[in-house]
């Protein structure tokens, strides 16, 4: 997978996030049942989505996901920014990319 227009349709309204994979830490929850949620993040007030696309990454690959957005958790303000828990379902995992971003 080399950009994510091959996962996205032209009217889709979408956020992409970008978060690394560690042993001590992950900003990326999946469960079995296809749920689970990612955060923090900072959404402006402005910003509607409903779909979102994870990239995680775990050394030089980019795991690549896709889920319908089920609800955003304020989780707190910093330095007159809003962050944001991000809440999903039907997340389906669509492969792998070396690719680190190809947004337009």
């Amino acid at each position: 997978m080399n950009h994510i227009d091959e996962i996205i349709s032209p009217n889709d309204r979408v956020c992409a996030v970008f978060t690394a994979h560690s042993e001590l830490s992950s900003k990326l929850i999946v469960n079995p049942d296809a749920t689970g949620n990612t955060g923090d993040w900072v959404i402006g007030d402005q910003r509607h989505f409903e779909i979102i696309v994870i990239y995680q990454r775990v050394g030089s690959i980019n795991s690549i996901y896709k889920a319908k957005v089920s609800s955003l958790e304020e989780l707190f303000q910093s330095e007159s920014k809003k962050r944001y828990k991000i809440h999903f379902n039907h997340c389906k995992r669509l492969g792998t990319t070396t690719v680190s971003s190809n947004m337009k």
